[in-house]
Parts: structure tokens; sequence; C-alpha cells
């Protein structure tokens, strides 16, 4: 992803370059073969379009962009079935579900149109009985950003590109689920899923990023090129796809504020969050 933006940054620059060395050389000759000066500036101008368009803020290569789409049409399905979810047990699921410590992307598999999967898992053995396995090499589309690169382990076993963040206060800091009622800052303002394609974790694993432990911010470095240490990180540029509590998804900006970034991890940081992020 990264040579990716670094390639298509660099198409912009050169124009710049071939641009200016062509109206340096046309103003070189002689008076009477100099073009005229509208023309010079309507040369500047398509420059300028041209930056506009391909420049850092608006580069995004077709197949990136479908790839991008496609990674938030899953967001918002995940957001619709943990909804679907609360509509059924009048609270989303906690990120770990006993007596075996289910995983809530298990429990979330019925509302995703993926019962048959869902019905091959054996809810009364650990995630990593043989049993349970097996289903570790079987792909969920709503599981995967489709521009990661590396979407499963040397042994075929799938990763998940989506997560829920765990830690005080968040919507997932207990073992028995949280109620919409007790989002006090409001569901457009609360995380409730995201992108952490930086973390090789199994989509059957119960495993989530704590924002005490993991780093606070949106596609940092990482010990490894493309994968980074961050709580938030994808192979988009620029951000992150999340789900809100709303059920909506949403594209989180790299630039966004550290303090409103935390705020939204939590469910009553006491309305911090509001306002444009």
């Amino acid at each position: 992803m990264y040579e990716l933006a670094r390639y298509w940054i660099a198409m912009p620059i050169s124009l710049l370059i071939i641009s200016t060395g062509t109206i340096a050389r046309v103003w070189c000759l002689s008076k009477a073969n100099r073009i005229p000066v509208h023309h010079t500036i309507l040369v500047l101008f398509g420059f300028v379009f041209m930056w506009g368009l391909f420049g850092p803020a608006g580069i995004v290569h077709p197949r990136s962009a479908a790839m991008r789409t496609q990674c938030r049409s899953n967001l918002k399905y995940i957001g619709l079935a943990f909804h679907n979810y609360h509509d059924d047990w009048k609270t989303f699921p906690p990120a770990a579900l006993k007596p075996q410590s289910m995983s809530w992307r298990i429990a979330l598999l019925p509302h995703l149109d993926e019962k048959t999967i869902a019905a091959l898992y054996d809810f009364h053995e650990p995630w990593n009985s043989v049993t349970n396995l097996r289903l570790q090499q079987t792909k969920i589309n709503d599981y995967s950003c489709p521009a990661r690169p590396k979407q499963s382990d040397s042994h075929g076993n799938y990763y998940t590109s989506c997560l829920v963040p765990t830690g005080d206060r968040t919507i997932f800091n207990n073992a028995r689920g949280t109620p919409l009622s007790a989002i006090k800052d409001g569901t457009s303002n609360t995380l409730l899923a995201i992108e952490a394609c930086g973390t090789k974790i199994i989509w059957t694993e119960p495993r989530e990023v704590d924002f005490v432990v993991n780093q606070v911010s949106i596609n940092g470095p990482g010990a490894t090129k493309g994968e980074s240490d961050s709580m938030f990180s994808s192979w988009h540029y620029g951000g992150v796809q999340v789900v809100l509590a709303d059920g909506s998804a949403r594209f989180l900006q790299k630039v966004i504020n550290p303090s409103i970034l935390r705020s939204l991890l939590t469910k009553d940081a006491n309305g911090n969050a509001s306002g444009d992020w």
C-alpha cells in the first residue's frame, strides 16, 4: 500500500517538473516565438487541476478505491449484525463469551448470513480445540479487508481485520455485554469495531486490542513494513475504517486529534468526541 501511495504521489511531482521545464524553455525562445501570457496561465491552471486530482489529498488508485469501498461495506454489515444481536439479546455481545471464551465474531455469524458456519462451531469447547480448529481455515469475507495482502498464516488459518477495542469504559469492558442505554456519549461518538490489520489474530480467536496496552494511533510504524503496531491499522492510505455504535461505518483520518481518538474509544467520555472529526 505504502509503495503504491508513493508511486502516485510522485506522478504530480513529475508533472510539475515537466511543466515548469517546458514553460521555461518556451520563454527562453525569441520574443516572436513566445506563447501569449494567457496561454501560459492556461498551462499552469491545467497543472493545478491535475495536482488537485492526483495530489496527496486526491490520490486514489482505482483498485484501491474499490477495495476501500468493499471494506467499508463489510464493516457496515458487521455494524448491522451487532444491532441485530442487540435486538435479540438486548445487549451487544461481550468481546469473549463464556463458558469457553468464544469470540464475538462467532456470536455474530448467524447475523452475517453465516448460520452454516456457526453450526459447525462447538460452543462447549475452547476456540482452539480440535473440533473448532478447522473453522480457522474458513474465510469470512466480512471480517477480511480486501486490501490486506496477507489474509492468512502459513497454515492457511485466516486472520481477522476487524477487532473491537477493549479496556476500561469501552463498550467491551465487561463479560456481560453492554446495552445501548449505557453509551452515554451517543452512539455516533463511540467506536464499536475497528480495523487492526497490524495484528495477526485468527478470526475465531477471542483476542482483541486493548487501548491500555496498544498505542492509540492510526497507521503508525511497525517492526514489519506495512504492519503497524498502532491500535488502529489498515492498508488504506490516510486512515482506517471503523464501525460506530449506531451501526454506521466511517473512514477515520490518520490526522485526527489524539484526544478525540481516545474519547471515541470510551462510551462515557462526557461527549468530548462531539463535533467535526
